[in-house]
């Protein structure tokens, strides 16, 4: 079996590797935003995933176009609720707010 700790200072853990690698060169953003379109489509569903032309994140608010006027609504009053779900996938710093357009 792999140790699961460093033994001393001169080796690492990959994961710490790879998370200073990604800040270092500004991929966390890139990656985070790509997670969290791919999470809105696992919590609405294929179904209603169909539905949607465009998910974008900017800032820590989620924008989501919807070609139709009757699952846009739908989508209005269950926004919390795939809020709450989507946190369970990500972290909640990185998106606060969902906006259906």
């Amino acid at each position: 079996m792999f140790p699961r700790y460093p033994k001393n200072e001169s080796e690492h853990l990959i994961s710490d590797v790879i998370q200073k690698l990604m800040k270092e060169t500004s991929l966390s953003r890139p990656l985070a935003e790509r997670r969290a379109v791919m999470v809105w489509k696992e919590t609405v569903g294929p179904l209603i995933a169909q539905y949607t032309s465009k998910v974008e994140l900017k800032g820590d608010t989620l924008y989501v176009h919807v070609l139709s006027p009757l699952v846009r609504n739908e989508l209005q009053m269950l926004r919390e609720e795939i809020l709450v779900k989507m946190h369970r996938e990500i972290d909640e710093r990185l998106l606060k707010k969902i906006v259906i357009r």
